[in-house]
């Protein structure tokens, strides 16, 4: 997946991780239900997704150079986010700024 090129593509990509983390809660309260999995890094991976947004939003921070907070849990919980790809995207492009 290739960085945004624009400021609304960028905002674009974090709303969709963001859908798809509420997603994967809802996956999880499903299966929380049957005793199947623990997905407790969601919430707080939803939360710095919307602080992200925020600050993109605001024209704050939109881009640095040290890593993303949320990264620790993609790393750590990579077998259980399917759209991982999409949080390292957005991740790359917080580092590396939009494609040109």
């Amino acid at each position: 997946m290739n960085r945004p090129k624009t400021k609304k593509g960028y905002q674009e990509l974090i709303e969709q991780a963001i859908f798809e983390a509420q997603d994967l809660r809802t996956t999880d309260e499903w299966e929380l239900e049957e005793g199947n999995i623990d997905f407790h890094f969601v919430d707080p991976l939803i939360s710095q997704l919307k602080q992200l947004l925020e600050k993109v939003s605001n024209d704050r921070q939109a881009f640095g150079e040290e890593d993303l907070p949320w990264l620790l849990i993609v790393r750590r919980h990579a077998t259980k986010i399917p759209f991982k790809d999409l949080l390292h995207t957005i991740h790359q492009t917080y580092r590396l700024g939009l494609d040109s």
